[in-house]
């Protein structure tokens, strides 16, 4: 049985958040507790860990998505050994340092990119 992964309950004076950066990927095993997903607001970032151990199996908030408060962000299946056999098998694979190579771009350009929104936000409450 699935289990949801929600938003937290934001603050009083925060009525929605923006989906910052998903740390997995839909198939990508999860620890209880482990950081999953990031939600942005004007004032705080909050973190969103996984409620049990198991395996990603949707995401149905995107990355730069508004959510609201307790807004089911995706699920965690029951963990299998099918993600471990997938990964004996690639690890001597090229595409695989690829793969590792491009999620690292993608990241820094992730990073990149919310640092310009909170740069942008913030100059645009000065007086």
């Amino acid at each position: 049985m699935a289990t949801e992964i929600k938003a937290p309950t934001f603050p009083e004076s925060v009525a929605e958040g923006t989906v910052a950066a998903w740390h997995k990927k839909p198939g990508d095993s999860v620890e209880r507790d482990e950081l999953i997903v990031e939600i942005e607001t004007d004032k705080v970032v909050l973190e969103v860990v996984a409620p049990e151990a198991g395996t990603l199996t949707d995401v149905m908030a995107e990355e730069g998505d508004t959510v609201e408060s307790e807004q089911v962000l995706g699920k965690i299946g029951e963990g299998s050994a099918s993600g471990s056999q997938k990964e004996e098998k690639s690890s001597g694979d090229d595409s695989a340092e690829k793969s590792e190579e491009k999620s690292e771009g993608k990241k820094e350009e992730k990073k990149s990119q919310r640092w310009r929104q909170a740069t942008r936000r913030k100059s645009s409450q000065l007086p």
